[in-house]
């Protein structure tokens, strides 16, 4: 099971714009630790109604890509242990 799988569950059937944003930026911080999920990631962006919204959880992703970066120089730990870091801080 990957990191952002085991704080997430991906069976889902619908998500509001702060739900998907928040796995958006998981899905980043995983992406940055080497685990890239493009298929929830597709997912997670097709639920937005709205082009606006489906660039916020663009910008989560990045986000959170970017805070994995920093997360790795901040703390002394694997990869599991970067994810909770800067998941935590951030949710």
């Amino acid at each position: 099971m990957s990191l952002y799988e085991d704080r997430f569950d991906t069976d889902w059937d619908t998500l509001d714009r702060e739900e998907a944003m928040e796995r958006a930026f998981a899905l980043g911080v995983a992406a940055a630790l080497g685990e890239r999920n493009e298929e929830e990631f597709e997912a997670v962006h097709e639920t937005m109604g709205s082009n606006y919204d489906a660039s916020i959880v663009e910008l989560a992703y990045q986000e959170g890509k970017n805070e994995a970066t920093k997360g790795q120089r901040e703390i002394d730990g694997d990869d599991a242990d970067v994810f909770e870091f800067v998941v935590n801080e951030e949710l």
